[in-house]
């Protein structure tokens, strides 16, 4: 059954979200899901390719709205939401930061200071402003629903990257301190931490040259309990829930879509 044939409270016609990084495979996913419930989406991002690509694939009744963004510049972000809420004249009813830049080194002297730089600033600064910017328009409706993306690496160690584990584990942290600021405004606030993806496993495979089961690294699908990568739309359905009314009394709390990752700590 697809997400589209469910219908939930809270999360309809008449509702507008806001997605940032929507032009990558997980916005992409989401906002077509969405649109398929009937909800306005706007799309935020840097390739306004990659946008009208991700607008292409939404044939539901919910109208799709793209701008391109910075979410690291305050200003370029701040005319991105304002252009959506001017077109889709409707009351902001939830915003899902997916906005990320992973990150290429394996060791921390190997970080340059132009990919630190990149590693904080989208994932950390970005979701930061991003709030910001949209949390007025929140307040003055009585409320909503924000998602952050994180992820299970920060959460727990592993090889490569580290300063993209300590960026996500600062998202994580950043959710709970603004569920705790933004409650008193019925703003609730929570995230989920996606695992590995299939194509970034198929990727790891082919570097490594061996077969799965032959894996040391407790992130491969071969250990996790469910034994496969993660898919975008294994995390559509618990970010639709937080979106809608059925988490009404749900706000800094993390959902891992991680194939049992972390029930293994």
């Amino acid at each position: 059954m697809s997400f589209a044939e469910v219908k939930l409270p809270g999360l309809g016609p008449g509702c507008f979200v806001i997605i940032t990084g929507g032009g990558g495979a997980l916005g992409s996913e989401l906002a077509t899901t969405l649109s398929a419930l009937g909800v306005t989406v706007g799309l935020i991002g840097r390739s306004a390719g990659a946008l009208d690509e991700a607008t292409m694939h939404c044939l539901g009744p919910g109208e799709v709205l793209a701008e391109v963004g910075d979410v690291t510049s305050r200003a370029s972000l701040t005319s991105a939401i304002t252009a959506l809420q001017r077109d889709a004249e409707l009351p902001l009813s939830g915003v899902v930061t997916m906005a990320a830049v992973s990150g290429s080194s394996q060791r921390s002297e190997e970080t340059s200071e132009a990919e630190a730089s990149a590693l904080l600033g989208v994932n950390v600064q970005g979701a930061f402003e991003t709030v910001r910017a949209c949390v007025p328009a929140m307040r003055e409706v009585g409320g909503g629903s924000i998602v952050l993306v994180g992820s299970v690496v920060g959460h727990r160690a592993r090889a490569g990257s580290p300063l993209y584990g300590a960026a996500k584990a600062a998202v994580l942290r950043l959710s709970r301190q603004l569920a705790y600021e933004l409650g008193p405004d019925g703003i609730r606030v929570n995230t989920i931490s996606p695992g590995q993806g299939s194509t970034r496993v198929a990727a790891w495979d082919a570097a490594a040259g061996a077969p799965p089961e032959d894996r040391e690294d407790p992130l491969h699908p071969s250990r996790l309990p469910l034994r496969r990568g993660g898919e975008a739309r294994d995390s559509v359905g618990p970010v639709l829930f937080l979106l809608s009314d059925l988490s009404g009394y749900v706000t800094g709390v993390d959902i891992p879509v991680d194939g049992g990752l972390l029930a293994t700590l």
